[in-house]
């Protein structure tokens, strides 16, 4: 950033708390593309644009991106992501930014000292991108209705729609053993 190449935050202190207002104005950011998306989805003007795209680079991309976040609370950000063919037909800015909103959600819920893993494999038909953490253990976070929206928060709807877009799915697991696991399912190919 602009503060960092000037050298104005020179202790760790101020190191700390540069990294807290970049990660801040970064979910921002996310959280306003989501209101964007959400908004030109329900009008039905979203048009996905889809490609060929390595499911593995953006998974990767959006575990980097994601990583000072992470540090500032503590928390690694992995991503597990070695698959041979980890090619889709998919709109490789939605995608990135459903796994992204996945990574924030499990970091906002993770433990310190606890990783957040974003894991990629799949078939010849499918691909499953899975984001898991090691948060509160079943039964312990709140209650959400399955019909309502806001009760899903701003980033769960987006990740839900933007699945949809490209025919996919996206399920939500806690173990008994504590943690969440997301997984979002995507066709490799138009169906």
């Amino acid at each position: 950033s602009f503060l960092q190449r000037r050298g104005a935050f020179r202790s760790g202190g101020d190191r700390v708390l540069l990294d807290e207002m970049m990660a801040s104005a970064a979910r921002m950011k996310r959280m306003l593309m989501d209101i964007l998306d959400i908004c030109l989805a329900d009008t039905g003007k979203l048009q996905p644009r889809f490609d060929n795209v390595s499911l593995g680079d953006l998974a990767r991309a959006a575990a980097k991106e994601m990583q000072p976040l992470g540090a500032v609370h503590d928390i690694g950000v992995v991503a597990d992501c070695e698959l041979d063919d980890d090619v889709a037909y998919v709109d490789s800015e939605l995608v990135r930014r459903v796994i992204t909103n996945l990574i924030d959600n499990g970091i906002k819920f993770a433990p310190e000292g606890t990783d957040v893993t974003t894991r990629l494999w799949g078939d010849a038909d499918t691909a499953r991108i899975t984001v898991t953490n090691q948060g509160a253990p079943r039964g312990t976070a709140p209650a959400r209705s399955a019909n309502d929206r806001a009760s899903r928060g701003l980033g769960l709807a987006f990740c839900e729609l933007a699945v949809g877009l490209h025919g996919g799915k996206l399920a939500f697991d806690s173990p008994p053993t504590g943690g969440a696991v997301v997984s979002v399912t995507l066709p490799r190919r138009p169906g």
